[in-house]
């Protein structure tokens, strides 16, 4: 948060999102306040790619009413790109 302090009562909310047949987790929201400021979409779950080829996820802050805040509304882009070595599933994040 840029421009002033934390309140106790800030709370913001972010939402992943996907194209095509991406494997999403069961829960696609996360929030952070004032005392967790780490933003977990999914909690521990792992997301499982069972098939090579490109994964596009997206990340967006969902918009508020807290007064004075401005949101972001930037859709940022990640892309999980799995490749077949040998019979092994390998990925690398593409930000």
């Amino acid at each position: 948060m840029e421009g002033r302090d934390w309140n106790d009562t800030d709370t913001f909310y972010f939402t992943l999102s996907h194209d095509g047949n991406a494997p999403m987790p069961t829960s696609i929201t996360a929030s952070v306040n004032h005392l967790n400021k780490t933003a977990t979409i999914g909690g521990d779950q792992e997301l499982v790619f069972n098939a090579a080829g490109t994964y596009t996820y997206f990340i967006s802050e969902n918009s508020g009413s807290i007064p004075g805040v401005t949101y972001d509304k930037t859709r940022y882009k990640v892309v999980v790109d799995v490749k077949d070595n040998n019979g092994k599933l390998r990925h690398n994040l593409l930000l």
